[in-house]
Parts: structure tokens; sequence; C-alpha cells
């Protein structure tokens, strides 16, 4: 929509310009001599070259061309700004993801290590009742805990395919041949943002260039 748009803006703006055509033809023409009524003061053959211009040009005095350039110019930067708040979302749905991603890898890390620090109190808790100082009520309490932490963590594991395979369509890429690697912690720029902000950032939002556009 914005190529079109953008094309009928260059439409309208080339009738500023004066309007030239060009045209050439040529013939050679020959008639039989078998012809039935065939004057013989004719000549048989016969042969043509036209050649032909056209120039055109309009004043505008009313502004009536300039009007119309001006408001396909506006529609086009209309659908510039609808292009560019399509990427703007798109980009922001990519980096929600990407941290809601690098959100699921703390989280699968934590949970690996837990698993281990339980898998570890297991065993000694088993050693503990089979010494006889250990209830049976201790060692189903960790494996509780083992068990719900291990449930846990495939949860999260699936959260976390599904957001790499949205991740994946949205930079248009196939899920099966897209990975992102994961990270036991995330890194993050440290950046502050002022209290106040200029009217003129507004200007910068699609969604407000193209209301006025219209």
């Amino acid at each position: 929509r914005f190529l079109q748009a953008r094309d009928m803006m260059m439409r309208a703006r080339s009738q500023y310009l004066p309007r030239l055509g060009l045209g050439f033809g040529a013939s050679d023409n020959r008639a039989s001599t078998n012809a039935l009524f065939f004057p013989r003061d004719i000549n048989q053959q016969a042969s043509t070259v036209s050649l032909g211009g056209l120039a055109a040009w309009e004043p505008d005095f009313w502004s009536a061309l300039r009007n119309a350039t001006r408001i396909e110019t506006y529609r086009a930067e209309e659908r510039a700004a609808d292009y560019g708040l399509a990427r703007l979302s798109l980009q922001a749905e990519i980096g929600t993801d990407y941290f809601l991603l690098r959100g699921y890898d703390a989280q699968i890390a934590i949970y690996t290590q837990s698993i281990d620090l339980y898998r570890r109190s297991l065993d000694i808790v088993k050693a503990q009742f089979a010494g006889a100082i250990a209830s049976a009520l201790d060692v189903a309490r960790v494996e509780s805990l083992l068990f719900t932490t291990e449930t846990q963590l495939a949860r999260v594991q699936a959260q976390r395919q599904v957001t790499e395979q949205a991740i994946a369509i949205l930079v248009n890429m196939a899920p099966a041949s897209f990975t992102i690697k994961p990270a036991n912690e995330l890194r993050v720029a440290t950046f502050t943002v002022p209290r106040t902000l200029p009217s003129t950032l507004l200007e910068r939002r699609p969604d407000i260039a193209r209301m006025e556009r219209q």
C-alpha cells in the first residue's frame, strides 16, 4: 500500500512537467501485377515514412495540480506511517518475547540448581533413613520437593520453546531451523529515562504522524 501510494504521488507530481510524445511509422507496399484492372501508370511499389510529435503543458493557475500533489503526498506519508507503526509494533513484540525468553532461561537455571540440591538432600535423607536416623516422612517430603521442582522445570522449558518459536515466526524464519542458545544470566544495559521529554518526541510516533496527515 505504501509503494502504491508513493507511485500515485509521483504520478500527480509528474503533472508539473511538460508532456512530450513522439511517433514514428514506416511502410513498404508492393502491388501484385496479376491484379484485375491494374492501371499501368501507377507504380507497383510505394514506400512511406511518417514522423509525428505531441507536446502539452498545463499551467497551474488555480493550484489544482499542487493541491492534488499535496493530497497524494500526505496519503503516501500516511501509508509510510502505517508501515512504520507495524514495524515498530513488530520490534516491540520481538523485544518483549526476547526478554521473556531470557526470563525463562533464568528460571531454568534456578530450577536446575534446586534439582541438584534436592537430589543430594534425598541421598542424605535416604542414608539417614537406612541408619534409622530419619523417618519415612522425611524421605517423602524431600521426594515431593524434587518431583515438584522437576515438574516446574519441564513446564518452564515448554514455555521457553513456545516463546522461541514465536520469535522465529516474528523474524520470518522456520521454527525448526531457528534456535537461541540459553543464557544463565541476563545482561541488560543500564539507562535512565529523563523525567521530562520534549513534545517533539511525539512527532516521531507513527500513529500521531498518520493522524496529522489525515
